[in-house]
Protein backbone atom coordinates (compact mmCIF):
# COMPACT_ATOMS: atom_id res chain seq x y z
CA UNK A 1 0.00 0.00 0.00
CA UNK A 2 2.66 2.30 1.07
CA UNK A 3 4.51 1.73 -2.89
CA UNK A 4 1.41 2.62 -4.49
CA UNK A 5 0.04 4.98 -2.32
CA UNK A 6 2.56 7.47 -0.68
CA UNK A 7 4.22 9.38 -2.94
CA UNK A 8 8.13 9.99 -3.62
CA UNK A 9 10.04 12.51 -1.60
CA UNK A 10 11.63 15.29 -3.90
CA UNK A 11 14.38 15.87 -0.97
CA UNK A 12 17.41 13.69 -1.68
CA UNK A 13 20.34 14.35 1.16
CA UNK A 14 23.20 13.05 0.16
CA UNK A 15 25.59 11.85 2.81
CA UNK A 16 27.08 8.75 4.39
CA UNK A 17 26.27 7.23 7.94
CA UNK A 18 29.31 7.32 10.23
CA UNK A 19 29.86 3.66 11.98
CA UNK A 20 30.98 5.11 15.10
CA UNK A 21 28.65 7.93 16.25
CA UNK A 22 26.00 5.41 15.37
CA UNK A 23 27.65 2.67 17.65
CA UNK A 24 28.13 5.41 20.41
CA UNK A 25 25.02 6.44 20.12
CA UNK A 26 23.24 2.65 20.29
CA UNK A 27 25.67 2.12 23.22
CA UNK A 28 24.45 4.86 25.18
CA UNK A 29 21.04 4.08 24.67
CA UNK A 30 20.96 0.05 25.19
CA UNK A 31 23.36 0.92 28.37
CA UNK A 32 20.57 3.63 29.98
CA UNK A 33 17.72 1.55 28.89
CA UNK A 34 19.09 -1.57 30.28
CA UNK A 35 19.98 -0.12 33.56
CA UNK A 36 16.38 1.24 33.80
CA UNK A 37 14.49 -1.44 32.77
CA UNK A 38 16.62 -4.50 34.77
CA UNK A 39 16.64 -1.97 38.17
CA UNK A 40 14.08 -3.10 39.84
CA UNK A 41 14.96 -7.00 39.28
CA UNK A 42 18.72 -6.81 39.53
CA UNK A 43 18.84 -3.88 42.05
CA UNK A 44 19.53 -0.58 42.08
CA UNK A 45 22.67 -0.62 44.04
CA UNK A 46 23.43 -3.45 41.61
CA UNK A 47 26.96 -3.75 40.28
CA UNK A 48 25.46 -4.25 36.67
CA UNK A 49 23.15 -1.44 36.87
CA UNK A 50 25.49 1.09 38.83
CA UNK A 51 27.90 0.02 35.61
CA UNK A 52 25.51 0.21 33.47
CA UNK A 53 24.58 4.22 34.37
CA UNK A 54 28.01 5.04 34.39
CA UNK A 55 28.93 3.55 31.10
CA UNK A 56 25.78 5.83 29.84
CA UNK A 57 26.93 8.77 31.52
CA UNK A 58 30.27 8.38 29.94
CA UNK A 59 29.09 7.00 26.76
CA UNK A 60 26.19 9.87 26.32
CA UNK A 61 28.96 13.03 26.42
CA UNK A 62 31.28 11.34 24.15
CA UNK A 63 28.45 10.52 21.23
CA UNK A 64 27.65 14.38 21.58
CA UNK A 65 31.28 15.55 21.00
CA UNK A 66 31.51 13.13 18.49
CA UNK A 67 28.58 14.18 16.74
CA UNK A 68 29.57 17.79 16.87
CA UNK A 69 32.89 16.92 15.13
CA UNK A 70 31.60 15.06 12.48
CA UNK A 71 31.47 15.57 8.88
CA UNK A 72 28.65 13.55 8.11
CA UNK A 73 26.43 13.91 11.84
CA UNK A 74 24.03 10.95 11.79
CA UNK A 75 22.39 13.43 14.80
CA UNK A 76 23.14 17.01 13.88
CA UNK A 77 23.97 18.60 17.17
CA UNK A 78 23.04 22.04 15.97
CA UNK A 79 19.34 21.06 15.26
CA UNK A 80 18.51 19.55 18.63
CA UNK A 81 20.00 22.83 19.96
CA UNK A 82 16.92 24.68 18.17
CA UNK A 83 14.61 26.02 21.21
CA UNK A 84 11.35 24.29 19.83
CA UNK A 85 13.81 20.79 18.76
CA UNK A 86 14.88 20.64 22.70
CA UNK A 87 11.50 21.55 24.19
CA UNK A 88 9.78 19.35 22.32
CA UNK A 89 12.15 16.64 23.10
CA UNK A 90 11.74 17.47 26.97
CA UNK A 91 7.92 16.93 26.58
CA UNK A 92 8.20 13.85 25.02
CA UNK A 93 10.19 12.64 27.64
CA UNK A 94 7.72 13.34 30.19
CA UNK A 95 5.22 12.00 27.66
CA UNK A 96 6.65 8.93 27.26
CA UNK A 97 7.26 8.80 30.99
CA UNK A 98 3.03 9.78 31.68
CA UNK A 99 1.66 7.16 28.84
CA UNK A 100 4.35 3.90 30.33
CA UNK A 101 3.55 4.94 33.77
CA UNK A 102 -0.48 4.54 33.09
CA UNK A 103 0.50 1.37 31.05
CA UNK A 104 1.92 -0.36 33.57
CA UNK A 105 0.25 0.74 36.66
CA UNK A 106 -3.68 -0.09 34.97
CA UNK A 107 -3.43 -2.94 34.56
CA UNK A 108 -2.15 -4.14 37.53
CA UNK A 109 -4.74 -1.85 39.90
CA UNK A 110 -7.85 -3.75 37.40
CA UNK A 111 -6.25 -6.75 38.72
CA UNK A 112 -5.50 -6.69 41.98
CA UNK A 113 -7.98 -8.53 44.38
CA UNK A 114 -10.57 -6.85 46.33
CA UNK A 115 -9.99 -8.06 49.79
CA UNK A 116 -6.82 -5.34 49.34
CA UNK A 117 -9.91 -2.79 49.85
CA UNK A 118 -8.98 -0.85 46.29
CA UNK A 119 -8.70 -3.49 43.39
CA UNK A 120 -11.17 -4.79 41.47
CA UNK A 121 -9.82 -8.76 41.13
CA UNK A 122 -10.21 -8.43 37.66
CA UNK A 123 -8.28 -11.23 35.14
CA UNK A 124 -5.81 -10.58 32.53
CA UNK A 125 -8.45 -10.54 29.83
CA UNK A 126 -10.87 -8.29 31.46
CA UNK A 127 -8.57 -5.75 32.74
CA UNK A 128 -7.17 -5.50 28.84
CA UNK A 129 -11.01 -5.37 27.30
CA UNK A 130 -11.40 -2.48 30.37
CA UNK A 131 -8.57 -0.53 28.50
CA UNK A 132 -9.59 -1.25 25.18
CA UNK A 133 -11.55 2.33 24.89
CA UNK A 134 -8.38 3.89 25.64
CA UNK A 135 -6.57 2.31 22.26
CA UNK A 136 -9.77 3.38 20.50
CA UNK A 137 -9.35 6.79 22.08
CA UNK A 138 -5.79 7.61 20.99
CA UNK A 139 -6.55 6.25 17.42
CA UNK A 140 -9.08 8.85 17.11
CA UNK A 141 -7.09 11.98 18.63
CA UNK A 142 -4.50 11.12 16.25
CA UNK A 143 -7.03 11.27 13.51
CA UNK A 144 -8.55 14.43 14.59
CA UNK A 145 -5.15 16.13 15.41
CA UNK A 146 -4.53 16.97 12.35
CA UNK A 147 -7.57 19.21 11.20
CA UNK A 148 -7.16 20.41 14.86
CA UNK A 149 -3.72 21.79 14.41
CA UNK A 150 -5.29 23.55 10.91
CA UNK A 151 -7.67 25.49 13.28
CA UNK A 152 -5.48 26.40 16.55
CA UNK A 153 -2.21 25.45 16.11
CA UNK A 154 0.50 22.41 17.60
CA UNK A 155 1.15 24.04 20.34
CA UNK A 156 -2.38 23.98 21.82
CA UNK A 157 -2.71 20.52 21.12
CA UNK A 158 0.14 19.90 23.14
CA UNK A 159 -1.34 22.11 26.09
CA UNK A 160 -4.83 20.80 25.48
CA UNK A 161 -3.28 16.98 25.40
CA UNK A 162 -0.88 17.53 28.87
CA UNK A 163 -4.26 19.57 30.54
CA UNK A 164 -6.39 16.46 29.84
CA UNK A 165 -3.60 13.79 31.14
CA UNK A 166 -3.59 15.94 34.32
CA UNK A 167 -7.28 16.26 34.26
CA UNK A 168 -7.71 12.11 34.25
CA UNK A 169 -4.40 11.82 36.58
CA UNK A 170 -6.51 13.76 39.28
CA UNK A 171 -9.50 11.69 38.24
CA UNK A 172 -7.48 8.48 38.74
CA UNK A 173 -6.25 9.92 42.46
CA UNK A 174 -9.28 10.90 43.85
CA UNK A 175 -12.57 8.74 41.88
CA UNK A 176 -11.55 5.46 41.31
CA UNK A 177 -14.22 3.73 43.57
CA UNK A 178 -16.19 2.22 40.47
CA UNK A 179 -14.95 0.76 37.02
CA UNK A 180 -16.74 3.18 35.00
CA UNK A 181 -14.62 5.88 36.54
CA UNK A 182 -11.44 3.77 35.57
CA UNK A 183 -12.78 3.31 31.92
CA UNK A 184 -13.57 7.21 31.78
CA UNK A 185 -10.77 8.18 32.82
CA UNK A 186 -8.05 5.85 31.09
CA UNK A 187 -10.27 6.81 27.95
CA UNK A 188 -9.21 10.62 28.47
CA UNK A 189 -5.81 9.54 28.67
CA UNK A 190 -5.83 7.91 25.40
CA UNK A 191 -7.41 10.33 23.62
CA UNK A 192 -4.65 13.30 25.14
CA UNK A 193 -2.03 11.14 24.04
CA UNK A 194 -2.97 10.46 20.26
CA UNK A 195 -3.51 14.27 20.25
CA UNK A 196 -0.27 15.03 21.71
CA UNK A 197 1.53 12.60 20.15
CA UNK A 198 0.76 13.61 16.99
CA UNK A 199 1.02 17.31 17.94
CA UNK A 200 4.67 16.88 18.64
CA UNK A 201 5.53 14.99 15.59
CA UNK A 202 4.22 18.28 13.91
CA UNK A 203 6.06 20.77 16.03
CA UNK A 204 9.59 18.94 15.26
CA UNK A 205 8.69 18.51 11.26
CA UNK A 206 8.10 22.26 11.24
CA UNK A 207 10.90 23.28 13.26
CA UNK A 208 13.47 21.89 10.74
CA UNK A 209 14.87 21.79 7.83
CA UNK A 210 13.25 19.52 5.65
CA UNK A 211 16.21 17.24 5.15
CA UNK A 212 16.55 17.13 8.72
CA UNK A 213 12.78 15.87 9.48
CA UNK A 214 13.30 11.79 9.88
CA UNK A 215 16.57 12.46 11.82
CA UNK A 216 13.99 15.59 14.43
CA UNK A 217 11.21 12.91 14.53
CA UNK A 218 13.83 10.08 14.89
CA UNK A 219 15.08 11.52 17.98
CA UNK A 220 11.84 12.85 19.56
CA UNK A 221 10.86 8.90 19.10
CA UNK A 222 13.78 7.68 21.12
CA UNK A 223 13.67 10.07 23.59
CA UNK A 224 9.93 9.38 24.26
CA UNK A 225 10.93 5.73 24.96
CA UNK A 226 13.23 6.67 26.95
CA UNK A 227 10.75 8.56 29.38
CA UNK A 228 8.81 5.30 28.76
CA UNK A 229 11.31 2.72 30.29
CA UNK A 230 11.79 5.30 33.51
CA UNK A 231 7.95 5.98 33.76
CA UNK A 232 7.58 1.91 33.40
CA UNK A 233 10.77 1.55 35.57
CA UNK A 234 9.56 3.95 38.48
CA UNK A 235 5.95 2.21 38.90
CA UNK A 236 7.05 -1.29 38.72
CA UNK A 237 9.79 -0.37 41.58
CA UNK A 238 7.30 1.61 43.72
Amino acid sequence: AAAVWVPESPERTPGRIGVGTALLLSAWLVALLVAVSQGHHWGWSSGRVVGLFLAAAILLPAWVVAEARSRDPLVDMQMMRIPTVWTVNLVALLFGFAMYSMFAFLPQFLQTPEATGYGFGLSVSQSGLLLFPQTVASFVGGVLAGRLAARVGSKALLVAGAAFIALGIFGLTFFHGALWMVVVESTMFGFAFGLAFAAMSNLVVDAVPQSQTGVASGMNTNIRNVGGAIGSAVVASL
